[in-house]
């Protein structure tokens, strides 16, 4: 109760039983993750990777996203059998608490810091790549500033070659927005 406010709502997804909710004077502390192991789906990220809450009066919720999106669209011919997204001084995904305050409009904000620093995104039996148009791969991380060289991608393909993108610049990347990389081609680097 705030301030002669009813009882507030609170909603997240994806929901698992490892979600739990704490209710403080300035709003909720949400107990969740942004899976360090995400999906690769065709055209959007995998099921369940990004994370949102909503805080209502009523049932009737407006989800937030707490986390980023990058994508990475990659050309080659070759399959990708897994893409890693690392970083070398953030924890980036994994355990992570939300908070969302009626101060800060319900808007949450999401720490990682007992998370860890990488998030894999499992393609399964592997992604085709094509040689004229790219694939695009969805990473869900933590939002924040990340320094020059700090964020690397790291694609494997069916015969274990490796081919590490670098991001060269420092960049902010803000909750729920996503930043799209210019294209790469696949070139094996081991």
């Amino acid at each position: 109760n705030w301030n002669g406010d009813s009882e507030m709502y609170v909603g997240v997804y994806p929901y698992s039983d490892a979600t739990t909710i704490e209710k403080n004077e300035k709003g909720f502390r949400i107990y969740t993750e942004i899976p360090s192991v995400q999906t690769f789906a065709e055209g959007s990220y995998g099921e369940n990777a990004l994370p949102m809450v909503a805080v209502s009066k009523d049932i009737d919720f407006a989800f937030k996203n707490a986390g980023t999106i990058i994508i990475l669209p990659l050309k080659g011919e070759t399959k990708i059998v897994s893409a890693t997204l690392k970083s070398e001084m953030h924890n980036i995904a994994g355990k992570a608490i939300v908070t969302a305050n009626k101060e800060d409009k319900w808007i949450p904000t999401i720490d990682v810091t007992n998370g860890g620093n990488k998030v894999v995104v499992d393609c399964g039996d592997g992604v085709e790549l094509k040689a004229d148009e790219a694939t695009k791969f969805f990473f869900v991380m933590a939002p924040g500033t990340y320094e020059a060289n700090d964020l690397s991608i790291k694609f494997t393909d069916i015969q274990g070659n490796d081919y590490v993108f670098k991001v060269p610049s420092e960049h902010t990347y803000k909750r729920s927005n996503s930043t799209t990389f210019l294209e790469k081609t696949f070139k094996a680097q081991n």
